[in-house]
């Protein structure tokens, strides 16, 4: 991928963009690219085709290949990664989350074997991105819809009241950063929380993290043709 990154940078270079501005007579102010997927504004169809096909003439080689997705009307909005996109006549780009149809609805559930902690920073940041990456309060709350639709179906109950809760301090996390680290396996809360609470009674100077175990099937079998370690097999 970096190969390809490095390879399609330099095409747009040539034809696109330089550091201060964009060289193509197609584009007016917006092109963006991650790796393979691109997007970009343009007045007609033909002006999107022929900006795509200037990148691609750079290419000696003649392998590079766009598929060039349009709006069919106003009010459609066009996936790009993570995100929609949809131009307004004004000229503004509006924006909220997008999940690709044949994604499955996993995440981190609410029963596994992790902190507490852990499920709640996944829900909170889930959420934080979300609300990054919508444009007004609409988008906002289409994006928020999808959020809530995945975390109840992965056992999270209200999972909005998550980014309510609060986190720890920036003097209390300055404490902590000056004792010594203790690394253990998560278990479950209950036996995390005594072994705090133990700790704090005796005012020891100690920080414990616990991580999830290592899961089974990483301790029996590594089934990865080029790695080491080989599958355990009792007889």
């Amino acid at each position: 991928k970096q190969w390809y990154q490095r390879r399609v940078y330099k095409f747009e270079r040539s034809s696109v963009y330089t550091d201060l501005h964009y060289l193509s007579v197609y584009l007016s102010d917006f092109y963006k690219r991650y790796i393979d997927d691109a997007t970009s504004t343009a007045v007609t169809r033909e002006e999107a085709l022929a900006l795509v096909q200037s990148i691609a003439d750079q290419d000696p080689d003649k392998k590079l290949k766009w598929e060039v997705e349009f709006p069919e009307n106003d009010q459609e909005f066009i996936p790009f990664l993570n995100t929609e996109l949809r131009v307004e006549p004004d000229g503004t780009v509006t924006s909220r989350l997008y999940r690709k149809p044949q994604q499955k609805d996993i995440t981190l559930h609410k029963n596994s074997c992790h902190p507490e902690s852990v499920k709640t920073n996944t829900v909170i940041n889930l959420y934080k991105e979300a609300d990054k990456i919508s444009s007004g309060p609409q988008e906002r709350e289409h994006s928020y819809s999808i959020l809530d639709r995945l975390m109840t179906r992965n056992g999270y109950q209200t999972p909005r009241n998550y980014s309510n809760r609060r986190r720890s301090s920036i003097s209390n996390r300055n404490r902590e950063d000056n004792r010594t680290v203790l690394k253990l396996d998560f278990i479950s809360d209950s036996i995390s929380n005594r072994i705090r609470n133990h700790i704090k009674q005796n005012n020891l100077p100690i920080k414990v993290i616990f991580s999830p175990a290592r899961k089974l099937r990483n301790i029996v079998c590594n089934n990865r043709p080029y790695d080491k370690r080989t599958c355990i097999i009792n007889s």
